[in-house]
């Protein structure tokens, strides 16, 4: 996930050592080209450092929130449809983040949500305050349970955000551009609590060579139902993610 910076980083390490023995007014004019490039980039990486180091110092995440909401707006035409998303308590299942900058979207969210977290427990930890988390053993084959009862206690005090793309069947070199196949198990913990589910579907930020082009970012919310049969809901689930994720993609530079 982190591999996002690393063609940037290349590139400064090249310019860096071109630039030795170069004149100053070529240094100059080397470097402004390179910022006007990757300003985006630096923008982003500067929200990354920023959180790493505040969620690492700081226990009230509440300044996070804001400055990620102002940064997402300041380099993206950014859109949404949250008020589809309903007044009560929901499970909400989006997909998968791609990189660190799509991970922090869902913080964009008009409401309080503990994230159902299995293996981005530093990422967790930086972006959210003490409560806003739910954390299982990832690697435990039988986690159903335990997952289960965690969520009917934080049910009673926020939303739920889970991500339900199958990580263990996403290829190494996923780009984000489409749906991965869905875990299930939140459907039947879902069912069997009687908590209503509301799929959201999160785009992914587009780059050339580590460098973030102006472009819209946008999150889909669905609508919010109870699920009565398992695989039904699963299966109009993935469709929704999936048909909004093609819109995205196909609306990505238009």
């Amino acid at each position: 996930m982190y591999y996002f910076f690393h063609e940037v980083f290349i590139i400064l390490i090249i310019l860096l050592v071109i630039t030795k023995k170069l004149k100053i007014y070529q240094i100059i004019t080397i470097w402004g080209i390179f910022i006007i490039l990757y300003i985006n980039t630096i923008k982003a990486l500067k929200l990354v450092i920023y959180v790493i180091a505040s969620g690492v110092i700081s226990k009230n995440k509440k300044h996070l929130s804001i400055m990620i909401q102002n940064t997402y707006r300041n380099i993206f035409h950014f859109t949404d449809n949250f008020h589809m998303l309903p007044h009560g308590n929901t499970i909400i299942v989006a997909n998968h983040p791609h990189n660190p900058i799509d991970y922090m979207a869902y913080k964009m969210l008009p409401k309080k949500v503990a994230i159902v977290a299995g293996g981005l427990h530093s990422l967790v930890n930086w972006t959210n305050n003490e409560d806003e988390h739910i954390f299982y053993n990832l690697y435990k084959s039988k986690n159903t349970k335990e997952l289960k009862y965690k969520i009917k206690q934080k049910i009673k005090e926020m939303s739920i955000l889970v991500f339900i793309e199958n990580h263990k069947l996403i290829p190494l070199n996923y780009d984000g551009r489409k749906i991965a196949k869905l875990r299930t198990g939140i459907f039947h913990i879902a069912k069997e609590l009687d908590i209503p589910i509301t799929p959201l579907v999160i785009d992914r930020i587009h780059q050339s060579y580590g460098s973030i082009h102006q472009q819209p970012f946008r999150m889909v919310v669905g609508e919010t139902f109870s699920v009565v049969d398992t695989k039904l809901s699963v299966s109009h689930t993935y469709k929704f993610m999936s048909d909004q994720k093609k819109l995205m993609e196909a609306r990505k530079f238009i």
